[in-house]
């Protein structure tokens, strides 16, 4: 079973990896997600569903929760 870590994007003219658990929350405008960190912002091209399938669901919803408490 391949367990993925990070996504990689293109921001400016370098590629940018970003580790699955640095995520803090995910915006969607049509197919696009903003996908939020600690310190950056990034616009990727890709849809809610392909996200959903990158990320372990019940892992994120499970710090979405803490964060709300």
């Amino acid at each position: 079973m391949l367990i993925r870590i990070s996504i990689f994007t293109k921001k400016k003219n370098s590629l940018k990896k970003i580790a699955l658990q640095d995520i803090v929350y995910i915006e969607v405008e049509n197919r696009y997600c903003n996908i939020f960190t600690e310190n950056e912002k990034f616009l990727i091209q890709i849809s809610l569903n392909k996200i959903r399938k990158l990320i372990d669901e019940k892992k994120f919803i499970s710090k979405l929760e803490k964060c709300f408490k």
